[in-house]
C-alpha cells in the first residue's frame, strides 16, 4: 500500500488546491483553533491542517487505476477492475484501530491476495510509465508463471464465488449427454 501512495506522490499532483490557495484555508483552520486545547494537541491538529490538502490514499488509488486499460485493471484486480474499497478500509482500521470499520477489513487470506493484487497493479504502473504497452502487460499476465497463476486462480474464484453456474477459468468440463443406459 505504501509503495502504491508512494508511487502516486512521485507522478502525480495530489492537492486539492494549489499550495498558494490553501495558505488562507490553513490559516483558518489554524486560527478556528480554540485556544484552551493544551499546546501538545494544538501541535497535533496543526500537523493534521498542514497536510490537510493532500488527496486521500482512496482518491491516490483510484487515480492510479485509472490509468490502466479496463481490461489489463480486470485481469489485475478482479471483476470489474475497480479499486477494492476493502484495501483502504483494512489499512485505516490498522492505521487507527477504529472499531466502526472491524466488519469491513480483510482477514488474513484476504490481505495475502490483497496484497498479491497490488504487486501486480505496482508492477504493471511501472511498466506503463517505461512505455511499455499495456496489451503487452496483460499478455503477460496470461502466461505461465507462479504470479500469473496465481491471479488467474484468484480472478476465477471470484468470479465462480459470484455465479457459481458459470464456467470462467475452468480448464476442464466432464459432462454427460446421455444418462441412458447403452443398448
Amino acid at each position: 500500500m505504501q509503495a502504491l501512495e508512494g508511487f502516486h506522490r512521485a507522478t502525480t499532483p495530489g492537492l486539492y488546491v494549489s499550495e498558494e490557495q490553501y495558505v488562507p484555508i490553513h490559516q483558518a483552520l489554524s486560527n478556528a483553533i480554540p485556544k484552551y486545547v493544551a499546546p501538545d494537541h494544538r501541535d497535533a491538529l496543526k500537523a493534521r491542517i498542514k497536510y490537510g490538502n493532500e488527496i486521500s490514499l482512496r482518491k491516490r488509488l483510484h487515480a492510479l487505476v485509472s490509468r490502466l486499460e479496463i481490461s489489463l485493471r480486470s485481469r489485475i484486480l478482479g471483476g470489474n477492475g475497480s479499486m477494492p474499497s476493502s484495501w483502504v478500509t483494512t489499512r485505516n482500521y490498522y492505521t487507527h484501530w477504529d472499531d466502526a470499520s472491524r466488519a469491513s477489513i480483510l482477514d488474513g487470506p484476504g490481505m495475502h491476495r490483497a496484497s498479491t493484487r497490488m504487486k501486480t497493479l505496482l508492477r504493471a504502473l511501472y511498466l506503463d510509465l517505461a512505455g511499455v504497452p499495456q496489451s503487452a502487460i496483460e499478455k503477460s499476465l496470461g502466461n505461465t508463471c507462479k504470479e500469473s497463476q496465481y491471479l488467474i486462480q484468484l480472478n476465477s474464484a471470484e468470479m465462480r464465488e459470484k455465479n457459481p453456474n458459470s464456467e470462467y477459468g475452468l480448464m476442464m468440463h466432464v459432462g454427460v449427454k446421455n444418462t441412458e443406459p447403452p443398448g
